[in-house]
């Protein structure tokens, strides 16, 4: 936002006051704002740190939100608040809450972990299992909706598709078992039965079901998986 580099500005971490190094700094909304533009901004713009005077306005309000406005905040960040934020990870049920002292995170399998956030900043350890610490937990989870829309996953017609590269008498390269999961639906359109394997990361394929014709079947996308070819031939 300031186009300066970390190592003219001393900025090496989120936690460092960007003001107390560059008090003079002038950051890309205010650049726009001085030649004419006007600068509004929400969300997790400078890593939730926001600097007022940057913007001409910030969390505006407006009759289609739903929650408060932040304005109050942005004048005073010591000025009285009694709200919470509440973030949402992947589904319905998942989700944390946020106050001044204490983050609350719940998820769908019924895992619940609590962190005292003034003195546990880095969210070491979970108080939820802490004797006597159900009465405040209820508190927490008070803040939080008691009903979640229903999740819709993303049809399978609106999916990218994925390049598929035939192996034949190849041999196919080991799985990385550290490597990033997402979501995979294989879709059999080829009129004849499919069967599948699974790669582990030593290469030793493992049975993975007959997927029929016009068949859809879901998987993780971290370990590659193969069809075997032989049935079309």
């Amino acid at each position: 936002m300031t186009g300066i580099s970390p190592h003219v500005s001393g900025l090496y971490d989120n936690r460092q006051k960007m003001r107390q190094r560059m008090p003079d700094a002038e950051l890309l909304p205010k650049h726009f704002s001085n030649h004419g533009y006007w600068s509004a901004g929400s969300g997790k713009l400078l890593h939730y740190f926001i600097d007022a005077d940057s913007w001409d306005e910030y969390y505006p309000p407006k009759e289609t939100c739903d929650g408060p406005s932040l304005v109050l905040l942005l004048n005073n960040a010591e000025a009285d608040w009694p709200h919470v934020s509440i973030s949402y990870l992947g589904r319905s049920g998942n989700y944390g809450r946020s106050g001044r002292r204490y983050r609350y995170i719940a998820c769908d399998n019924g895992d619940e972990e609590v962190y005292d956030i003034e003195t546990d900043r880095y969210e070491w350890t979970n108080l939820a299992a802490k004797p006597g610490f159900a009465e405040k937990i209820a508190e927490l989870k008070s803040h939080v909706p008691d009903n979640f829309a229903k999740y819709e996953g993303a049809s399978i017609d609106s999916l990218p598709k994925l390049k598929w590269i035939p192996l034949n008498d190849k041999k196919a390269p080991a799985s990385e078992s550290d490597s990033p999961k997402f979501d995979v639906h294989f879709t059999n359109k080829r009129g004849k039965p499919v069967r599948m394997f699974q790669m582990n990361d030593e290469g030793v394929l493992k049975p993975y079901g007959t997927l029929e014709t016009g068949w859809s079947k879901p998987a993780c996308g971290a370990p590659r998986s193969r069809l075997d070819d032989r049935r079309f031939r």
